[in-house]
């Protein structure tokens, strides 16, 4: 840009706003849109390389080294732009060397380089789109930028290999083998607050390195990814070196597709003990995450997170969410202990994995009520599981409650194994306004087994009734008792072939998506035409729609842009995925402008 030019109006934004504007196309289009970004001004390179190196959300995607020599330099820079690469090596490299006091050499201390757009010594931006065997090789010193170690705050490595962590790190991961790292005393740096750790497998050896590492540190945000577990003992040694810093603790299986094979039978025996114990004194502790636990511990370790000495203050528990086994009706304890919470959980989420006709009944007897939001997913639903589901009602602040069951289709069921009546919904609070019953209600057999006088809470404004068979006659029965400050109304995923109308006048969002049964609707305009005036949002994806629908989707977007409240917001319709709509068409239905 020419200096005598004025700045263009983006180019005079205050720097704060740029390193929003920087943090907004690193969320959107990742860190190879932001070094285009960082390249299109010089007031946008400081903030983009900043957000570049400081972000935490941005994983430390490293190369190992440069090019080969026998590698074409514009295909390596095509494929690792945006990326970080270590040990870089220039023809024309000046290092420093070591002092004699052995510190760390200004080599070492730029080892690390962020990979911009290829450009030549010109210093021109070089087209990588065309053949890359013809283009002019881009010049090292213009297309990348030397990163100081003590600039980057999220390290990502891989054990055993570079185990050298950098000063200014605060977000670290490691992966593989612990086994391998022998008796090294690595320790974890006090910079160091969220840490993310791979165990692969938990033997005496890992469990020996990962203690010197974690045990003294101050990491206040810890995850630890176990892919085996083959003594329940292993694991509770390992519980026994968290460290007393923690506001975060989640615990996952690496491997989600191998389920629980890798873990011993007995897991939780001895270790649930040695985890609630640990918890207990986790003073700073908010959220906590464990996905492989046994019903028998869920009493210790609930005890230890909301039994809390009157005496002594702690911040209420902002998330706990579990994954719970249920191997056999012995695995669940039968007269638990349930202490007295003097600490409420904000936000609980429970899931079962059990054997079919498990008594989940009696393990969701042993939650406490949460104060914000509930979510359980259960394998089947049945009325045994209603009356101890029902207390975790009892909060007057519960906002959210979420019911799942199997994300399959259900068997239809006559009678079905859960009666509508029996959630007493009506012993929800005031304050609810988002509910989710998904894959739990009795398809076909709601108006049967449901009474007259039921209803859904009035102050819900979310509803999401997806994956629940539900036929046109369950809407029939539904739609007199739709609430009536509903704003949104998911049904995706269902068998009705017509969506019963009215609706509430309040409704802003309508999602009918995944319903092929609305095929053979004989008179779609009977609710296309009945739309609410304020809908904002209609989704008919993937519903097997005729053309004859296209027409009267554009009418319904039309007529809603007329509409005296509307200011010409025309209504939103996503209805890809209808073969037989025109392309045109679908793309008109979403187009800002009509």
């Amino acid at each position: 840009m020419n200096h005598q030019s004025p700045w263009a109006p983006i180019e005079r934004l205050p720097p704060a706003v740029l390193h929003r504007l920087s943090q907004w196309i690193l969320d959107r289009g990742g860190r190879r849109s932001l070094v285009h970004f960082a390249l299109a001004s010089s007031r946008f390179f400081a903030p983009s390389i900043w957000r570049s190196i400081s972000d935490p959300s941005c994983e430390g995607d490293f190369s190992s080294s440069g090019p080969h020599a026998n590698d074409n330099l514009a295909a390596w820079w095509k494929s690792l732009m945006g990326m970080f690469t270590v040990d870089l090596k220039f023809p024309d490299a000046k290092h420093e060397t070591a002092d004699n006091d052995g510190d760390v050499t200004m080599a070492d201390s730029w080892a690390v380089h962020l990979i911009l757009p290829a450009r030549t010594a010109e210093r021109q931006i070089i087209d990588l789109s065309g053949r890359l065997d013809a283009l002019e090789s881009p010049a090292p010193k213009w297309s990348t930028i030397p990163i100081p170690r003590f600039q980057l705050c999220h390290v990502r490595v891989d054990v055993p290999g570079s185990l050298s962590i950098w000063p200014a790190c605060r977000h670290l991961e490691i992966r593989g083998d612990w086994d391998d790292l022998g008796p090294l005393p690595i320790l974890c740096p006090p910079t160091v607050k969220n840490l993310t750790l791979t165990v692969y497998p938990v033997t005496p050896i890992a469990l020996a390195a990962i203690g010197r590492f974690i045990l003294h540190s101050a990491v206040t945000d810890l995850t630890l990814h176990i892919a085996a577990v083959p003594s329940d003992e292993q694991l509770g040694a390992l519980y026994e070196h968290l460290p007393s810093t923690l506001v975060a603790l989640r615990i996952i299986p690496h491997d989600t597709e191998m389920g629980f094979a890798r873990f011993a039978v007995s897991l939780g025996t001895s270790s649930g003990p040695i985890l609630a114990r640990v918890l207990a004194r986790l003073v700073h502790l908010t959220t906590f995450q464990h996905e492989f636990l046994m019903p028998a511990s869920l009493p210790l370790i609930f005890g230890a997170l909301t039994a809390v000495p009157k005496a002594e203050w702690r911040p209420p528990m902002r998330l706990v969410k579990l994954r719970v086994r249920l191997l056999s009706p012995d695995c669940i304890p039968k007269n638990p202990n349930r202490p007295v919470p003097t600490r409420s959980i904000e936000h609980l989420d429970v899931r079962f994995i059990s054997f079919r006709g498990a008594s989940c009944g009696r393990v969701l007897a042993l939650l406490p009520a949460p104060t914000r939001s509930l979510r359980v997913i259960l394998p089947e639903w049945t009325n045994e599981v209603a009356a101890p589901l029902v207390q975790l009602f009892g909060s007057p602040t519960l906002q959210e409650v979420h019911l799942l069951g199997d994300a399959m289709l259900r068997v239809i069921q006559n009678p079905p194994g859960l009666l509508v009546p029996s959630l007493s919904l009506y012993r929800l609070r005031s304050a609810l306004t988002t509910l989710t019953l998904t894959g739990c209600l009795p398809s076909r057999l709601l108006a049967k087994f449901t009474d007259a006088s039921w209803t859904f809470p009035p102050t819900i404004t979310q509803l999401d009734l997806s994956m629940n068979g539900l036929l046109t006659s369950d809407l029939a029965f539904l739609n007199s008792r739709w609430p009536p400050q509903l704003q949104r109304l998911i049904l995706m995923r269902n068998q009705f072939h017509a969506v019963i109308t009215p609706l509430p006048h309040s409704l802003r969002v309508l999602n009918v998506a995944q319903n092929p049964a609305m095929r053979e609707d004989l008179h779609p305009e009977r609710w296309i035409l009945a739309l609410p005036p304020d809908l904002v949002e209609l989704n008919v994806m993937m519903c097997q729609l005729p053309t004859s629908v296209g027409p009267l989707l554009l009418r319904a977007r039309e007529k809603s842009g007329q509409h005296p409240r509307r200011a010409r917001k025309w209504l939103q319709i996503w209805a890809r995925g209808n073969l037989e709509i025109p392309n045109d068409v679908v793309k008109a239905l979403f187009d800002e402008n009509l």
